[in-house]
């Protein structure tokens, strides 16, 4: 019989949650717990767990294949929430918001404005718990050997540490959507049409700006930060092979490309907050109007915004500008902490849920999952652990091929990459 673990953290996306997931592990391994870890909607973990830490839980949906990786026996989920910053539209949006059972469970809100909108949907006061934001602790000096250093990385791709490097944050995952992806997007956050013109745009004309100022200034890199769900599309592989200065690069966290690089750029990306912990400067590249309501609530400072290519080159000769967010709604929607100790109260809540059964429901009991649905989900299961150990994904339907690629990405040496990183942490803690 399998021994029961603690605790099992399961990521969507190795580069946003690992380093997070493994600074957690280490701090609750250091309190003598047991901690597992798996990619969301894992079949290989059929072992039984005392809490289970998701990366999202909106609905009563969201828990079927929780349910069937513990084996049916989970009763006490935290739902680390790692998306809390929208637009003001989509703060309205209900479906992104936990609904159903979703609500039973323990929900960590990184500032105060999150646990006002939670309440408003009518998330238990009593199951939302204000901890701050776990990867911000990241940007603190003591977790400086984290990460790997300028010379490290130059070395591993190729690049002459020696020139500037400007690093460009994307968010155009949007961008080069089938139309099955579209009409799934609509389903989930309502009416796409006008945002995603808007993305397909503004990339356009970022990367038009980029190819310009590539053409005379060879002593600078543009190192292009893709968003996780982003597709590569040509425009990216010609500038790629065109200029030698023009890398794409998924590799390693945003905070890792923060710390080593020069400047940054950034188009509407949350981890201005990230940029604002680490004090560091960043613009925000603006070429297409954005509607307020569609924009990220905490890019607040308009004013400061790059939106010609001519203000692009000064910013890049002297990267002079207002920072794009105010300290006000930082605070409010990543706390007001200012001391990298985030991940320490996180861990005590971990520890206070697995002690204490007020935080216990019986999921099972209320939940209704008929024989077709266990079957769809199992199904679906077993087609995302084929993509990721014998990438079928090629062999897949275009409407289907990017969503198995990207698990096949996610599940690729996941155990390899979090071992090194809690290996680090251990010594730091």
């Amino acid at each position: 019989m399998n021994k029961s673990i603690d605790f099992i953290i399961l990521y969507e996306h190795i580069a946003r949650e690992m380093e997070t997931a493994a600074l957690l592990s280490a701090e609750l391994k250091r309190r003598g717990y047991s901690v597992d870890i798996a990619e969301v909607g894992s079949l290989r973990k059929r072992k039984k767990y005392g809490v289970v830490l998701l990366p999202y839980l909106y609905n009563t949906s969201n828990l079927f294949p929780v349910l069937h990786m513990a084996r049916n026996d989970v009763r006490k989920i935290i739902n680390l929430q790692y998306e809390q910053v929208y637009s003001q539209k989509l703060e309205n949006e209900k479906k992104l918001h936990p609904s159903g059972l979703a609500q039973k469970a323990q929900h960590i809100v990184w500032g105060e404005a999150t646990e006002k909108r939670l309440e408003k949907f009518g998330v238990s006061k009593e199951n939302i718990h204000l901890t701050g934001h776990i990867g911000m602790d990241l940007n603190y000096p003591q977790f400086d050997e984290v990460f790997m250093t300028r010379k490290e990385i130059s070395r591993e791709f190729s690049l002459n540490e020696n020139k500037k490097w400007h690093l460009f944050i994307s968010s155009f995952s949007y961008c080069n959507m089938s139309s099955a992806q579209k009409k799934r997007l609509s389903g989930m956050i309502g009416q796409t049409d006008e945002i995603i013109k808007i993305q397909e745009e503004s990339k356009k004309t970022i990367l038009q700006w980029f190819e310009n100022y590539l053409i005379n200034n060879k002593d600078t890199y543009i190192i292009y930060r893709p968003h996780p769900a982003e597709e590569t599309d040509n425009k990216l592989a010609v500038l790629e092979k065109n200029f030698s200065n023009f890398k794409v690069i998924k590799s390693y966290s945003i905070r890792q490309w923060i710390k080593v690089c020069d400047s940054i750029s950034n188009w509407f990306s949350t981890s201005i907050a990230d940029i604002y912990f680490a004090n560091k400067k960043c613009a925000v590249l603006r070429p297409v109007k954005m509607p307020r309501e569609l924009d990220n609530i905490i890019l607040d400072n308009e004013k400061s915004f790059i939106v010609t290519e001519h203000d692009f080159k000064v910013y890049m000769e002297k990267d002079i500008t207002e920072f794009p967010a105010t300290t006000a709604v930082i605070e409010a929607y990543y706390g007001k902490w200012n001391d990298g100790k985030c991940y320490i109260r996180l861990a005590d809540l971990c520890e206070k849920v697995l002690k204490d059964d007020k935080y216990s429901y019986d999921y099972t009991r209320d939940i209704n999952i008929s024989a077709y649905k266990r079957i769809k989900v199992w199904l679906y299961q077993v087609l995302v652990n084929l993509s990721a150990y014998l990438r079928v994904w090629r062999l897949l339907p275009g409407k289907h091929r990017a969503a198995f690629r990207s698990k096949y990405i996610e599940q690729r040496n996941y155990k390899e990459i979090f071992e090194k990183y809690e290996k680090v942490f251990e010594q730091i803690i």
